[in-house]
This record gives C-alpha cells, sequence and structure tokens, in this order.
C-alpha cells in the first residue's frame, strides 16, 4: 500500500472503473484505477485538480498504477480524498 498526492492531468475512460492520470509532486506520473463496483465515483473531477489517494502501487515502466482506492472486507483499507471528502 502506499499514500500520496498530485494533480489530475488526464482522465481516461473505463467501464467498472475510474481512470484518471496524476503527476506526483517529483513529477513522476501514475494512473489511479478506482474501481467503481465498490466506491462511490468521483463525479466532478477535473484535469488540474489536486487528490489524495491510498492503495496499492503496481509499477510499471510508464510510471505504475494505484488501485484498491477502497476499503472492503479483507484487509484492503484504500481511499480517495477529494474536495475534502473521502471515497473509500
Amino acid at each position: 500500500m502506499t499514500s500520496g498526492s498530485g494533480t489530475v492531468i488526464e482522465i481516461l475512460d473505463g467501464d467498472t472503473c475510474q481512470c484518471f492520470v496524476v503527476r506526483l509532486p517529483n513529477n513522476q506520473i501514475v494512473n489511479i484505477v478506482h474501481d467503481t463496483s465498490h466506491a462511490a465515483s468521483l463525479d466532478t473531477l477535473k484535469e488540474g485538480e489536486v487528490i489524495e489517494f491510498h492503495g496499492i502501487y503496481d509499477w510499471s515502466e510508464t510510471g505504475g498504477n494505484i488501485s484498491h482506492t477502497y476499503s472492503d472486507n479483507s484487509d484492503n483499507r484504500g481511499w480517495l480524498k477529494y474536495r475534502g471528502e473521502v471515497f473509500q
């Protein structure tokens, strides 16, 4: 699990997931894959906004993915924080 924050630079299409690209303060780029079948969607999310996250980081050559940004009945305790509201 990892936590961080960054600026949304692109919003991507997703089926059961809300996907968007975030630039971290160190200029690293990560993709956030937020499963909306487990947690509420961030309906008003726009490029240029800051988001905080806590989820599972999977490395890739393009920067990596953050997933499991929701809480379930296992040890997963991920979340997104946007405009002061926590989505899990």
